[in-house]
């Protein structure tokens, strides 16, 4: 992926996140074929700001950033942030946009989980990148990529809590069973994120579930890490299943994600969390 023999670039918007902060691990220690630009939103604000400096040159933009919590104007952020990142598209001549949606857009009908399925989002926060993702449909040139994002590991609820002194407790369903979740790791989420940017636009779906194959048990995950918990009686509002189907990920010749055990994705955070 060069020009003139150089790297192209590609720019990450929302450079200060957790998942980009992740991303950044993973390159750092295995350089991409492309030349990443790492933006944080004041980096962008100067950008706006300053329509006399010549814009870079930009093969495309993986927006990472967003806001995940908070009351109804503060998610509408996500709608905003979309828009201007398909506005920065224009004026970088970037030819795609990756945008991190979320799985959390299916609702509480998530037990394998279709991108073609009739979305009914059961939070605000669901709600808010459903708008993103339509927002983001009505703004050429660049090409819109969705990718709807299952947990990525070390940059997820359950990594944060692992890393915390209080004791986990996991809830326990009718079946005696745990939660069950979708996951991906960095290092495979780094080498999808560069197929994407590579392959002919035409080639790329255009709503994309991100997740390794198989859902885990979050207890196998804690088991792995050898993080002791206890369980409790799960709460009627609980969630057992939250998972991905991913067939059409599969049919696309892209990259499967290859961390599809619990202690695949505990190694896979254990080899580039420190970097």
């Amino acid at each position: 992926m060069t020009v003139a023999g150089k790297p192209e670039k590609i720019l990450i918007l929302g450079a200060s996140g957790k998942v980009a902060r992740r991303l950044r691990a993973v390159w750092q220690a295995q350089p991409p074929c492309f030349q990443p630009l790492w933006w944080t939103r004041e980096d962008v604000a100067r950008f706006t700001s300053d329509s006399a400096t010549a814009a870079p040159q930009i093969a495309g933009i993986i927006a990472l950033w967003g806001v995940s919590y908070g009351n109804e104007k503060e998610l509408a952020q996500n709608v905003a942030l979309g828009r201007l990142a398909q506005q920065i598209a224009v004026r970088t001549g970037a030819e795609r946009v990756l945008h991190a949606s979320t799985q959390a857009v299916y609702g509480r009908d998530c037990d394998n989980a279709a991108e073609t399925q009739i979305l009914t989002p059961a939070s605000p926060y669901g709600q808010a990148k459903i708008a993103m993702e339509e927002e983001v449909k009505k703004i050429g040139p660049a090409c819109p990529i969705i990718l709807r994002l299952s947990n990525v590991f070390g940059a997820d609820s359950l990594a944060h809590h692992m890393q915390q002194d209080a004791r986990l407790q996991l809830d326990r369903f009718a079946d005696g069973h745990g939660p069950r979740r979708s996951y991906i790791g960095a290092v495979d989420l780094a080498r999808l994120l560069e197929a994407l940017v590579q392959r002919p636009i035409a080639q790329v779906p255009k709503v994309l579930n991100v997740a390794a194959p198989q859902p885990l048990p979050m207890q196998s995950i804690l088991e792995a890490a050898k993080v002791p918990f206890d369980w409790r009686p799960a709460p009627q509002s609980a969630l057992q299943r939250a998972t991905l189907d991913t067939s059409l990920l599969a049919r696309s010749d892209l990259p499967v994600p290859q961390a599809q055990t619990a202690e695949a994705l505990m190694q896979d955070w254990r080899d580039t969390r420190g970097l």
